[in-house]
C-alpha cells in the first residue's frame, strides 16, 4: 500500500531556501579563504584572514587546504541535496544556487584594490568573494547541485516494489508455456 504525499506548506520551504542561501554563501567564502591560503602556501607565504602577508616560508603544496576544500564541498553537496521531499529539496537547492551565482557574479566585478606588486586578491572578505567566486570547484558544485534536481530519488517503498516486480517476473518466466 502506497502512502499519499502530504503537501508541504510555505514555512518549511522558506526555511530550507534560507538554509540553502546560507550554505551557498558560506561555501563560496570558505572556498575563497582556502584558495587564498593555498595560493599563499604555493608561493611560500603565510597570510592571515585579512589576506595580509604575515610570514615568508618555503613554497609547498597546499595539501591541507586542498583536502579541506574537498571535504567542505562534499559536506555541502550532501546537505544541500539530501532529503526525499522534492519541494523542500528544490527550495534548498535554489537558495544555494541563488547565493552561489550571486557571489560568482560579484567576484567577476570585484576590482583589485591593491597597488601594483601587491597580492593578487583584495583585502578581507572582498578577497574571499573574489577568489571563491572564481574557484572552479564552486562553479562545478553549483552546476551539479542544480542538476541534482533532475536526478531520480528513491522512495521509501521503492525497494519493496522492485522486489515485488522481480518476484512477479520470475513467476511469469517459470510458468509453463502453452505450445
Amino acid at each position: 500500500m502506497r502512502e499519499q504525499a502530504v503537501p508541504v506548506g510555505p514555512g518549511p520551504r522558506i526555511v530550507q531556501a534560507v538554509l540553502g542561501v546560507a550554505l551557498g554563501g558560506t561555501y563560496v567564502l570558505a572556498s575563497g579563504i582556502l584558495g587564498i591560503q593555498a595560493e599563499a602556501a604555493r608561493s611560500g607565504a603565510t597570510v592571515n584572514l585579512r589576506n595580509e602577508l604575515t610570514a615568508i616560508t618555503d613554497p609547498g603544496t597546499p595539501i591541507p587546504q586542498l583536502a579541506a576544500a574537498a571535504l567542505i564541498g562534499a559536506v555541502v553537496w550532501f546537505v544541500v541535496t539530501a532529503g526525499r521531499r522534492r519541494e523542500v529539496r528544490i527550495a534548498r537547492v535554489l537558495g544555494f544556487a541563488l547565493a552561489s551565482l550571486a557571489l560568482i557574479a560579484w567576484a567577476l566585478v570585484v576590482e583589485e584594490s591593491q597597488e601594483f606588486g601587491g597580492p593578487p586578491w583584495a583585502p578581507g572578505y572582498l578577497g574571499w568573494v573574489q577568489v571563491g567566486g572564481q574557484y572552479g570547484g564552486v562553479h562545478l558544485l553549483t552546476v551539479l547541485t542544480v542538476a541534482s534536481l533532475w536526478l531520480p530519488r528513491g522512495s521509501s517503498d521503492s525497494a519493496s516494489s522492485v522486489a515485488q516486480t522481480a518476484s512477479q517476473s520470475s513467476r511469469t518466466s517459470q510458468a509453463p508455456s502453452s505450445s
